[in-house]
């Protein structure tokens, strides 16, 4: 055993099935969810490399409208942890849905637990179609730290525009 002091982190994750596939995040109706338990990262001798998180698996916005992803940062790193979060679908085709595709952030060193935001945008456009989900995923671009659970979530566009297009009546004059 090392010296340094466990950690354990301590989450709940659930699954359903959904057209064959499975999905993991928080969900309602028929969902099998459960505890997970695990150490955190801990390096050999006294050096600690934090782990990061997502606060939140899924997130609902409007189309026009902005959302935050917070990130969870448990343990002290001496330098500086570069993050981003991204948009993990190709169905985003040339950046309609998001106005960019990426959002990063850097953690100082030396702060022991902190839990910081970062926003995305979502264009609104006048496309008649249906809701739309997207999957983000947390990652640690420098090696400073340690992805955690969990490192993935779900947005939902909500639409405002009619999924069956828009029509109107007119009074047709002999």
């Amino acid at each position: 055993m090392n010296n340094c002091e466990q950690i354990y982190e301590c989450t709940v994750l659930c699954y359903k099935f959904n057209n064959g596939l499975q999905q993991w995040g928080l969900f309602g109706q028929n969902t099998r969810c459960f505890w997970l338990v695990w150490p955190s990262h801990c390096l050999k001798g006294s050096s600690h490399k934090p782990v990061f998180s997502l606060v939140e698996t899924s997130y609902a916005v409007r189309e026009g409208d902005q959302f935050k992803v917070e990130i969870k940062k448990a343990g002290t790193a001496a330098s500086p942890v570069n993050v981003v979060v991204q948009i993990l679908s190709s169905t985003d085709h040339g950046g309609q849905d998001f106005i960019g595709t990426s959002q990063p952030y850097v953690f100082p060193a030396g702060t022991e637990v902190m839990i910081e935001t970062v926003t995305f945008s979502v264009r609104d456009d006048d496309i008649p179609e249906e809701d739309e989900a997207f999957p983000i995923q947390l990652l640690v671009t420098n090696g400073h730290g340690v992805v955690g659970i969990p490192d993935m979530a779900t947005v939902i566009i909500v639409a405002n525009d009619d999924a069956f297009g828009i029509f109107g009546f007119s009074t047709v004059c002999a």
